[in-house]
């Protein structure tokens, strides 16, 4: 079964390339007076950081990541308001906390780096040739909060800016299908929130789009093709039609081809891909489908580091197929794997995270099915534990809050477990 919420791409929209990075710090650089003291010292501390975040990219220790948020900080300070090069300091500074964001999932990061964003958008003239490498950053920022914490209007604004990025942005600008993807990414997401099938339709076209505009040798092309999949797939699941869930698997299995095994963004393409096969299997029956959607989810799990944001909901992902093929076979040792990769995606999440509730009512539901097939005491314990858990969190969904607790209930009833719990 493809996972609960799943987003198609970890880092789908943010293009803060180390090329866009140099490019900017070249122009910056030309324009540099020997004798403007504060702003090569300041570029002096911006360099040392951009080490230690390329370093902390690579290795993942947090001190890295401190240091570089210490001297970043360090080079905005030096400069002062109104200097032409301010926006620039203030958007690498906004970057370092992203990156933060990224692999640690502190919401502070998020916050930090919507500041700062906005920061140098508010000071960066209308003209300047990098405007809307900033329009598409604080864009980047507010769809983070966003998918956070699920205020609509995080979500607007970054629709906003991302289509004040690409106003701004020529045909045949080296950044276009990028600017374009995260435009359509954020179609995307208010079809997903609203269910206006118009917005699924323009980012699917925008991806389309993005698609044409890459060339077979591009290294986003994989990622743009998982996108554009996930438009597919979205409209499949609308409005009904083969074709779209043919065309979704087509380019997701296209995304996992041309991408190499050492590669970060190879879980997210095999987790795409699951979820292709999940849901081909839910229309066909096929069992070798499911056995294909279980072996893509389980290459990613094992691919995916244990601190990465997104591991939670491979885990996730594949105790779902474990529980389809039990609910098929009636093999119960994929009811314990269910059960236990279940709960390591419990752990795994947050306490504050949208997503906690979700995760321990799908956890609930597992030791319901063990318990109806073992009947062990303990387990009516869990179920109660774990769902009392979940409605206690303030969830995106409380039309499916709703209905797990009143499954809960007439389960309950039945089973009398309110009466044995409390």
């Amino acid at each position: 079964m493809a996972a609960v919420n799943t987003r198609e791409n970890p880092n789908p929209k943010a293009s803060h390339s180390k090329d866009v990075m140099q490019s900017y710090a070249n122009h910056i650089m030309a324009r540099l007076r020997p004798e403007d003291y504060y702003a090569n010292k300041a570029w002096d501390l911006h360099c040392l950081g951009f080490s230690y975040t390329n370093q902390y990219q690579e290795l993942g220790n947090p001190k890295d990541l401190e240091a570089a948020l210490s001297y970043k900080q360090a080079a905005v300070d030096l400069i002062p308001e109104g200097h032409p090069h301010r926006a620039y300091h203030l958007q690498s500074l906004a970057i370092t906390y992203t990156n933060g964001y990224e692999r640690l999932g502190d919401l502070k990061y998020v916050e930090a780096a919507l500041q700062h964003d906005q920061a140098a958008v508010n000071i960066i003239p209308g003209g300047h040739p990098h405007r809307a490498q900033h329009l598409m950053n604080l864009a980047v920022s507010y769809t983070y909060r966003y998918e956070r914490l699920g205020d609509l209007k995080d979500l607007e604004a970054a629709l906003q800016n991302h289509q004040a990025a690409v106003d701004l942005t020529p045909p045949g600008h080296p950044d276009e299908a990028q600017r374009l993807q995260n435009l359509a990414a954020s179609y995307t997401d208010r079809y997903r929130r609203l269910g206006n099938l118009k917005d699924l339709e323009v980012g699917l076209q925008h991806r389309q789009t993005v698609v044409d505009l890459t060339s077979n040798g591009d290294p986003n092309r994989a990622q743009h093709l998982q996108s554009l999949a996930a438009s597919y797939t979205s409209r499949y699941r609308r409005l009904g039609d083969l074709k779209d869930l043919k065309t979704a698997l087509k380019y997701n299995q296209a995304a996992v081809r041309l991408t190499p095994r050492n590669h970060p963004h190879r879980p997210q393409h095999l987790q795409s891909l699951a979820g292709s096969y999940s849901i081909c299997y839910q229309r066909l029956r096929d069992l070798k489908v499911l056995e294909a959607a279980l072996k893509c989810e389980q290459a990613a799990v094992d691919l995916t580091p244990i601190d990465h944001p997104n591991r939670a909901t491979y885990l996730h992902s594949l105790a779902l197929s474990y529980t389809s093929r039990y609910q098929r076979l009636g093999d119960l040792q994929d009811l314990e794997a269910a059960l236990q990769y279940k709960q390591m995606a419990v752990d795994l999440i947050p306490t504050d995270h949208p997503h906690r509730a979700g995760h321990l009512q799908s956890l609930a539901l597992s030791y319901i099915n063990r318990y109806q097939r073992c009947k062990k005491q303990d387990d009516l314990k869990l179920i109660h534990t774990h769902f009392k858990a979940s409605l206690s969190l303030i969830t995106s969904n409380p039309e499916s809050s709703w209905e797990k607790a009143l499954y809960w209930a007439i389960f309950a009833s039945q089973y009398q477990i309110l009466y044995n719990c409390l």
